[in-house]
């Protein structure tokens, strides 16, 4: 198990669960309060956010849900042997790194997303496009 000793394997680790984090808390609020999520055109204000708690969102929020997230992980991890001995020397860089993880784990998900959607052809509205009411067979 000389994998989980990798600081490289174990920064993926995180920077994945981070990833996964925002993305669930993204989808809880934005579920909760439809009205969040981004409407149309990004260089018309008014189209774009439903209220200014929207544009907040959208605009602050969502880009430092990562850096917290990130910080919180690394402070809940790093006396643990699954956290690298690098990055162990004091508290300020514990919290330094666990910013640099939110925000690159972010930005990685952007450049993944594009290569996805040039791979395969598909646009990344399409990406982003999930229809209202999901066509089931026998649900009415």
């Amino acid at each position: 198990m000389e994998m989980f000793k990798n600081p490289f394997f174990l920064l993926a680790i995180y920077g994945t669960a981070v990833f996964f984090l925002t993305l669930i808390t993204r989808k809880i609020v934005e579920t909760a309060k439809p009205s969040f999520k981004k409407q149309a055109d990004a260089n018309d204000k008014k189209k774009s956010y439903a209220s200014v708690g929207a544009r907040w969102w959208n605009e602050v929020i969502l880009y430092t849900l990562g850096p917290v997230f990130g910080v919180a992980l690394a402070l809940g991890m790093a006396d643990t042997d699954y956290f690298p001995e690098q990055l162990r020397g004091s508290t300020l860089i514990v919290v330094m790194s666990g910013i640099c993880l939110g925000f690159t784990c972010g930005w990685f998900f952007k450049i993944f997303k594009k290569l996805l959607s040039k791979g395969s052809g598909v646009s990344e509205e399409e990406l982003d496009d999930t229809p209202d009411v999901p066509d089931v067979p026998g649900g009415e």
